[in-house]
């Protein structure tokens, strides 16, 4: 019998100005109080792992999700219409009410595109490890280029690209081009052994030739110079849960832990 592979993916729901707390509110209840029903939820739909930030940028707020399952992302979004759980229920009614819109509906499924994905293929020597998922939107017409820009690091930079990352203890990343009415977006997760702000710091100030490309094509990309760390997106994480673990923060990770 053929047994099927989780996949990843990452994506981003911009946010209502005003609707930050509740968003907030949402996943700290989602992680609380129906921590048991969420489990079960998540499970039935086909996730394995989720992950919710808070992402703000130049004053924009963003939730940008990092999700694993056994599905197709359209087909995990799709099956809440079809669980007769009150929580299915809470979680559709809260996403409209900070999104704006029914993310369960076929037509504003995220529209991805798989740009890059890499795992490490041996241990960094840590077992402390971070996550982080960010957005950024590209310049008007520049999707075409980013395409090509992730062509080549996966293709012309790739030996020389895997053996720095290690070095640098990034142990996963994966890129999606999300499209967007208002426009497209360089969707990321990235995951370190040890703390990510130490990681992604060390990667910002390296002189090495492929990370200044890598700098220098993204300010083209999007307009904004990542290497000056005024410029890096504000990243909280909402939630963390796992089949396997569960959940790993707020009341409920306490809890387990207890």
């Amino acid at each position: 019998m053929e047994v099927k592979k989780d996949v990843d993916y990452c994506f981003v729901v911009p946010i209502k100005p005003d609707k930050v707390l509740e968003l907030k509110d949402f996943w700290r209840e989602a992680g609380t109080k129906k921590a048991g029903t969420m489990d079960v939820y998540l499970r039935n739909v086909g996730q394995s792992r989720v992950m919710a930030f808070l992402e703000t940028m130049e004053g924009e707020h963003y939730l940008t999700q990092y999700i694993r399952g056994s599905e197709e992302l359209r087909t995990i979004l799709m099956k809440n219409r079809g669980i007769d759980l009150p929580v299915a229920d809470f979680i559709f009614r809260e996403f409209q009410r900070f999104a704006g819109y029914d993310i369960t509906a076929p037509e504003n499924i995220p529209d991805l595109e798989l740009l890059f994905d890499w795992t490490a293929d041996r241990k960094t020597g840590e077992a402390m490890t971070e996550s982080r998922a960010y957005a950024v939107m590209l310049l008007p017409e520049k999707a075409e280029e980013a395409k090509r820009f992730y062509a080549r690091f996966r293709e012309e930079w790739r030996m020389r690209q895997l053996e720095q990352y290690i070095e640098n203890r990034v142990i996963k990343v994966l890129s999606f081009l999300q499209h967007r009415p208002e426009g497209d977006y360089i969707v990321e997760y990235v995951e370190t052994a040890g703390n990510i702000d130490e990681v992604a710091g060390k990667i910002m100030r390296s002189e090495e030739p492929v990370f200044k490309n890598m700098k220098e094509t993204f300010a083209r990309l999007t307009g904004i110079d990542l290497a000056d760390p005024r410029n890096m997106p504000r990243v909280e994480l909402l939630f963390d849960w796992s089949a396997d673990h569960g959940f790993r923060i707020g009341e409920a990770a306490m809890a387990r832990s207890a």
